[in-house]
């Protein structure tokens, strides 16, 4: 198949699956047991690495950062308003100003 990531797309095998976690699971020189996938069955042998080249994701790190800071964010002001609403004691005043209720 020649050299690929691990995010692209393989042809004839496609994006990542048991294919791409067999190779990136081998060391150089190792042969794979048969593998599966799709409709075909394969050998996987690998004859060199190359190093991941950092460059796009030292460019995207910043707004990496940033996505997960605000998962973060999001998940602790959840959590809390979870907390303050188990022990608000709330009293349902809706039938004072409208019928249906």
């Amino acid at each position: 198949a020649g050299s690929f990531g691990r995010a692209d797309f393989v042809p004839g095998v496609g994006r990542g699956g048991k294919f791409v976690a067999t190779a990136f699971a081998l060391n150089d020189g190792d042969v794979s047991e048969v593998i599966t996938q799709g409709n075909g069955a394969y050998l996987l042998r690998v004859t060199e690495r190359a190093p991941a080249d950092d460059t796009l994701f030292d460019q995207q790190r910043p707004a990496i950062e940033a996505q997960i800071l605000d998962v973060r964010r999001r998940e602790a002001l959840n959590a809390w308003y979870a907390q303050v609403y188990e022990r608000a004691e709330i009293e349902d005043h809706r039938h004072n100003f409208f019928y249906s209720f």
